[in-house]
């Protein structure tokens, strides 16, 4: 009776060892599954990371570009005021110079008629002188007589 009750208790323990056995499987099973997600997980958090770095990298790059970019903008802008400063001083040079010409060609214009006009007082004497000469010769041939 007393081995009856020790194999009963025995088959008792062994259907509870495979039962916890079955458990404890179905326990690393699990466990190896969640090591897997966490791997993969890792892997990932890992790969995002990289990229976050890359792109960080790229980030830096492109505001040294931009800053780059920002730099030349403001020297395009200085040369800029600076072509503007000497058209605007060209242009009043050249209004200057345009005046100036207008006031030689209106100067030229009055001298030429000067010159006009003392062509024909010249004409004007000559003639008077050759009228004078001529009466003159005249005069004395007419006085000879």
């Amino acid at each position: 009776d007393c081995n009856c009750g020790l194999q009963e208790e025995n088959m008792k323990l062994k259907e509870r060892n495979q039962a916890l056995e079955c458990e404890v499987g179905e326990h690393q099973r699990k466990t190896c599954e969640l090591e897997c997600a966490l791997e993969s997980k890792d892997g990932a958090i890992r790969k995002f990371k990289k990229q976050l770095d890359e792109n960080n990298e790229q980030m830096q790059c492109l505001r040294q570009e931009i800053q780059c970019l920002h730099q030349r903008e403001e020297e395009r802008q200085r040369e800029c005021q600076c072509l503007q400063l000497k058209l605007q001083e060209a242009t009043t040079a050249l209004e200057e110079k345009c005046a100036e010409l207008c006031r030689m060609q209106d100067q030229c214009n009055k001298l030429e008629e000067t010159v006009r006009e003392l062509r024909q007082d010249l004409e004007r004497a000559d003639q008077i002188i050759k009228e004078n000469c001529r009466v003159r010769s005249e005069v004395s041939y007419l006085s000879q007589q």
